[in-house]
């Protein structure tokens, strides 16, 4: 095997001739590895290890019930008209792990998530969506007991892809009938200034 020029390498050069030798005589193999290529396949690994952890946490990871909810809306330009003349069409679609809850008291389901489109709250102490009031209805387009994050996540995006409605952000950034947060805020002003209600 040539020397390498470089003291360093020819360094490790000559410990991996010595300890292989050594090795031959007791009977055992000695790995003369350079340290600079176990150093770069040190970090190859840890990059692939750190990729592998995270498609396993997105396949297996965070498994349990989840549901896809599509609301369903009144444009804003129909809603002047009477209700049998307005258009529905497909507002928003959502996905969620929040579980519906049985309200003795109602007599109803509750449905956390809708709840918070409709009327604020929730988690992060949000109002209601400024396209809360053209609600016409929402229904579940997906549920599920077992369902990993991965698996709701691409049915939401197939959904939203397929439905394009008007109000979702999120992948949603080429649909061109998308209304965007600031128009869909000025909407709601007008509607209240006139007076229009459900």
């Amino acid at each position: 095997m040539r020397l390498s020029e470089n003291p360093r390498i020819r360094k490790v050069q000559i410990a991996g001739i010595v300890g292989a030798g050594l090795g031959a005589a007791s009977g055992q193999g000695i790995d003369a590895t350079p340290w600079f290529e176990l150093d770069a396949m040190a970090r190859g690994y840890g990059i692939l290890a750190g990729a592998v952890a995270t498609i396993l946490g997105w396949l297996l990871l965070g498994i349990g019930w989840g549901a896809i909810y599509v609301v369903m809306n009144w444009p804003h330009e129909d809603m002047w008209l009477p209700l049998g003349q307005r258009r529905v069409v497909c507002g928003y679609v959502g996905k969620t792990r929040q579980k519906p809850w049985w309200d003795d008291r109602a007599k109803v389901w509750r449905y956390p998530r809708i709840e918070q489109h409709l009327y604020g709250s929730g988690r992060y102490g949000k109002g209601a969506q400024p396209w809360s009031d053209t609600v016409a209805y929402w229904y579940l387009a997906h549920e599920s007991r077992w369902v990993t994050d991965l698996g709701l996540h691409l049915r939401e995006w197939a959904n939203i892809k397929l439905r394009r409605p008007l109000y979702n952000y999120t992948m949603n950034l080429r649909n061109r009938r998308r209304i965007t947060i600031p128009d869909a805020k000025r909407q709601r002003a007008i509607r209240r200034a006139v007076g229009v209600r459900r």
